[in-house]
């Protein structure tokens, strides 16, 4: 079993992630990166029915799987134990398999759990029989579950004990201005783990502050330079779509205005119609903003409504760095 470790996880370099964290519902929970290794005779179509079974259990164990491969992972080799070609018409492969499951931290080089199942497939070819096969991975089997459930309680245990390090990783992160990569890296951490969650929480509060702020000023920048360069109607008209980009508590809203007002001194009369459209609609947005943030203060239930859409905005930064991510190279690893 061991030299099996040994040799599926020295291919985890070509291995395939195949489901993505792609949901506002997954933000908090236990992440899993779900590695395929080649397996003699499967085909890719096989190996993405496997990985959507795989995902399946995941998700039925509240978990999430993942295209980013963090570093904790579900890997899954497939051995070909017997294969017979039973005559037709029409003719037929049945195929034993061994199916080997692994739970473990890539990057620690530590396995946590491993569980093994037995299963047949019988088709008209070998991808079929495959696929038959893999259907008899059945998420409700109670060992399959607490095999699951341990190698979660695992993940949980390593984020409340290693949450300083973890936290400060993202934070030399942030300190280069990479938010996105440091909230995405906080946003690995499941709810399940309490303290290291909401610690997680407040530093994504600040870097995606500081988000807003860098993205702002450099919104201002290039709309400063659009209306110096144009100095008309239609250069108004697009310095002020780019200002309404701007989150309302960047700090550069004062110099917003100011630039609002510049523009608004030298516009033409026969554009102030359209402008001063557009300025309404910009100071709607900013009031409406402003009111939700007077309500939320002051109802606990605009407090969770704004707690869910926060976590809904770091969602979607993670998410978007996770498809940014490169492929993980796993070399030499020997998970014990």
């Amino acid at each position: 079993m061991k030299n099996l470790i040994v040799c599926m996880l020295g291919l985890l370099q070509t291995s395939s992630l195949l489901h993505s964290q792609n949901t506002a519902e997954d933000f908090g929970k236990v992440v899993m990166g779900v590695h395929i290794p080649d397996a003699a005779g499967m085909s890719p179509e096989s190996k993405k029915f496997l990985a959507g079974k795989l995902t399946q259990l995941l998700t039925q164990n509240g978990m999430a799987g993942t295209e980013s491969a963090p570093r904790f992972a579900l890997a899954a080799i497939v051995n070909i134990g017997t294969k017979d070609i039973i005559p037709g018409p029409p003719q037929m492969i049945a195929q034993q398999l061994e199916l080997n499951l692994i739970i473990g931290d890539a990057v620690a080089n530590r396995q946590f759990e491993s569980y093994s199942l037995s299963l047949k497939g019988v088709g008209t070819n070998e991808p079929k029989a495959f696929n038959e096969a893999f259907k008899g991975i059945n998420p409700a089997n109670e060992e399959l579950r607490a095999f699951i459930q341990q190698g979660k309680a695992e993940i949980m245990a390593y984020y409340e004990g290693n949450c300083d390090n973890v936290i400060r990783q993202a934070g030399l992160a942030a300190q280069k201005q990479e938010y996105e990569a440091a909230i995405y890296q906080l946003s690995l951490i499941p709810d399940v783990a309490t303290t290291c969650y909401r610690r997680a929480l407040d530093s994504m509060a600040a870097w995606h502050r500081e988000k807003q702020n860098k993205e702002g000023k450099a919104l201002l920048t290039k709309a400063k330079g659009i209306w110096a360069a144009g100095q008309n109607t239609e250069a108004a008209l697009e310095a002020i779509s780019l200002l309404q980009q701007i989150a309302p508590e960047a700090r550069c809203q004062k110099e917003v205005q100011t630039l609002i007002k510049s523009i608004e001194d030298k516009i033409k009369a026969d554009a102030k119609a359209r402008w001063d459209q557009q300025i309404k609609e910009y100071n709607d947005s900013i009031a409406a903003e402003i009111e939700q943030r007077r309500q939320e203060a002051a109802d606990a239930a605009f407090r969770r409504q704004a707690e869910l859409q926060r976590l809904r905005n770091y969602h979607e930064i993670a998410l978007e760095q996770a498809r940014n991510q490169p492929p993980v190279t796993i070399n030499h690893i020997n998970w014990r």
